[in-house]
């Protein structure tokens, strides 16, 4: 398919917790022929921030836990000189909605969402911030 070849040198690096989100994540960005790399907490993700070539997005789960969450991450990104310009796009299922939108803000997020999202509008913005 065509709209594969637009995102070949493109990564998209998903910060998730749960397992069965992650899975869908990982096929919906599959499907709209994204390539991904995972990882399941923050220090993982900043382990992967490490090497080159950097993800040219975060999608990244508010609620990481135990340890640092994704605001926090979030933060830690858009600090440092080398990561900043990687956009942010942060996702909660848990605070609630509009003290999440403020806090988002803050930690410097490119974008915020509430899952449930609908999976083909987050597919979306993803591709939005790839191109």
């Amino acid at each position: 398919p065509q709209h594969q070849k637009s995102y070949q040198n493109k990564l998209a690096l998903i910060v998730e917790d749960n397992p069965q989100f992650l899975a869908l994540l990982e096929t919906l960005c599959g499907l709209r022929g994204i390539p991904v790399a995972t990882a399941v907490d923050a220090q993982r993700a900043l382990k992967r921030l490490q090497t080159k070539p950097y993800p040219d997005l975060l999608l990244v789960d508010i609620g990481l836990g135990p340890g640092m969450n994704g605001l926090e991450l979030c933060r830690k990104v858009k600090d440092d000189p080398q990561t900043k310009h990687i956009p942010v796009i942060l996702m909660t299922g848990t605070l609630e909605e509009q003290a999440a939108d403020e806090l988002a803000k803050k930690a410097g997020a490119d974008l915020f969402t509430v899952k449930p999202m609908e999976p083909y509008e987050l597919c979306f913005q993803m591709e939005r911030f790839l191109k």
